[in-house]
C-alpha cells in the first residue's frame, strides 16, 4: 500500500492551471445527472489515501491521475492536459502492488460529504470552480451565492475595466496569466456559461425504492425514483447475540448482484462472514477498486487500539492482511507506521453492539466493545467462514451522489443447519 513520489514544485502552477480547467468542466457537467453520477462513481473508484469511512473519519485524498482516468469519458476536454502536466510535475514515483493506479499526487475530494470539510478546504484554495462543484455534491448549491462568488473570483483575476471591455488576456494574478487557468484565451462565453450554470439539485431527485422477496427466498431492491443520483449500493450485516439478544454489527460489504442501469439489486448472502483465526471480525469496506476491496478492522493489539488493514484480491479470490496501524492522526492524516503482526501478539476484536429495545441517543458516541480474541501465529488465516446457526439482520444501504446514506428495511434471517430462511 506504500507510495512515494518526488515533485518538481516549479511545475505545480502549470498543473494547478489545468486542474482549474478540469474543475470548471466538472461544474458544467453537473447540469446532466448521468454525467454527475459518472464523476462521483469515478471518484469513489479512484485510488484514495488515508481512511474514508464513518468509523475512522475521512481523509478525502484521491489520486489525481486515477481521478482523471476514471472520469475521462465525461471530463474529456481537459483530461489529457491534466495528465500531461501531472507527469511533468511528478519526476519520480513508486508504489506497492496494491496501489497500481497511483500517479504520485493526490487532491482533495469530499468522499465524506461533510460541510465543515468543504468550509475548511475553501480556506486554503483558490480553485473557485472546484469549491462550487463540492457544494453541488453536498446538495446545498445556491445560484445567487455562486454567481456572486464566481464574479468576485473572475474580477480578482482580471481588472474591472478590462473585464468590462472583454479583454481577458493581458492581466495577471500572482504573476500568472488567468488566461492559462480558465481558457486559451479566456473568454466571456466561458465566464457566462459557468456563472449561469444550473446544476442537478438534490431536491429534484427524491429517492424511492421497493423491496421484495422472490420464490427462492432472495431479497431484491428496486429503485423506482432518483436512480440517476445513486452512486452505489452495498449492505450492512448484524448478528444477534443468543444470550443478551443484542445486535452485534459485523460490518459492510458489496457482495450482491447489481444492475445499476435498471436500478435492480439482489442480495447474495451465503451465510458466511469474515474471520481471522476462526474469530469473526467487524470489517468495514473502506475502498473498492477494479482489482481489490480494502477493509479496516478495529482491534486491540497487545492492549493498544489499532486497526488491521486487509485486502480481498479478486484475481486470487482470497484475503490478505497487510498489517496494523494507528488510524487517523490528530492532523487528519492517516498514520503511516504499519506494524506487521508477530507471533505471540494478542489481538482482541472490537465491535459495535446495539440493544434493539433501547432508543438511540442522537449525540451519544458509540463505543467499540471487545468480543473474541486470538494469539497471532504465522498460520493464521483471514477468510469467509460459515456463521452457523444464528439470527441475522441484513440491510441494503443506498449511497447517493450527494453523500446521503439511505437504509432499506431490516431483513431478519435465520441460519439453521446451513439453510437460510426469513423470519
Amino acid at each position: 500500500m506504500a507510495t512515494l513520489s518526488v515533485m518538481d514544485l516549479t511545475r505545480i502552477p502549470a498543473l494547478s492551471a489545468t486542474y482549474r480547467k478540469l474543475s470548471g468542466e466538472m461544474v458544467l457537467s453537473s447540469q446532466d445527472p448521468v454525467s454527475l453520477r459518472a464523476i462521483a462513481q469515478g471518484a469513489s473508484r479512484a485510488e484514495s489515501f488515508g481512511q474514508n469511512t464513518d468509523m475512522n473519519g475521512y481523509t478525502n485524498m484521491v489520486d489525481l491521475g486515477d481521478l482523471v482516468r476514471q472520469t475521462g469519458s465525461i471530463l474529456n476536454k481537459n483530461a489529457a492536459d491534466v495528465t500531461k502536466a501531472l507527469k511533468e510535475a511528478v519526476v519520480y514515483e513508486t508504489h506497492g502492488s496494491k496501489r497500481q493506479n497511483s500517479n504520485g499526487l493526490s487532491v482533495f475530494y469530499p468522499l465524506g460529504g461533510k460541510e465543515w470539510q468543504i468550509e475548511a478546504y475553501k480556506e486554503c484554495t483558490d480553485n473557485t470552480a472546484f469549491v462550487g462543484f463540492t457544494n453541488i455534491l453536498l446538495g446545498n448549491f445556491d445560484t445567487a451565492e455562486w454567481q456572486k462568488t464566481w464574479e468576485e473570483a473572475w474580477k480578482e483575476a482580471y481588472a474591472d475595466q478590462e473585464a468590462k471591455e472583454g479583454k481577458y488576456d493581458s492581466l495577471f494574478n500572482n504573476g500568472q496569466s488567468i488566461a492559462a487557468d480558465y481558457g486559451e484565451p479566456a473568454s466571456e462565453d466561458f465566464y457566462e456559461s459557468v456563472a449561469s450554470v444550473d446544476p442537478v439539485k438534490k431536491e429534484d431527485y427524491d429517492l424511492k425504492f421497493d423491496e421484495t422477496t422472490d420464490d427462492d427466498g432472495y431479497h431484491h431492491l428496486k429503485i423506482t425514483s432518483g436512480l440517476d443520483m445513486v452512486e452505489s449500493v452495498n449492505f450492512l450485516l448484524y448478528y444477534e447475540d443468543p444470550d443478551s439478544r443484542d445486535y452485534v454489527y459485523l460490518g459492510s460489504d458489496n457482495d450482491l448482484i447489481a444492475d445499476y442501469d435498471k436500478g435492480e439489486f439482489r442480495e447474495d448472502f451465503a451465510g458466511t462472514w469474515i474471520t481471522i483465526g476462526d474469530e469473526f471480525v467487524y470489517a468495514e469496506l473502506t475502498e473498492e477498486t477494479e482489482e481489490y476491496n480494502l477493509y479496516t478492522i478495529p482491534i486491540l493489539l497487545n492492549g493498544e487500539e489499532k486497526y488491521i488493514k486487509a485486502v480481498y484480491e479478486y484475481d486470487k479470490e482470497a484475503f490478505r492482511i497487510l498489517g496494523a496501524y494507528d488510524g487517523l492522526e490528530e492532523t487528519g492524516q492517516s498514520g503511516r507506521d504499519v506494524k506487521q503482526l508477530e507471533k505471540g501478539d494478542k489481538i482482541e476484536f472490537l465491535f459495535y453492539v446495539f440493544d434493539p429495545d433501547e432508543e438511540e441517543k442522537e449525540d451519544e458516541e458509540e463505543e467499540l466493545v471487545p468480543i473474541g480474541s486470538i494469539t497471532w501465529s504465522d498460520d493464521m488465516k483471514m477468510e469467509d467462514t460459515e456463521i452457523g446457526n444464528a439470527n441475522i439482520v441484513y440491510m441494503f444501504m443506498i449511497n447517493s451522489v450527494f453523500g446521503d446514506e439511505d437504509l432499506g428495511e431490516p431483513i431478519y434471517m435465520t441460519i439453521k443447519d446451513g439453510m437460510i430462511s426469513e423470519d
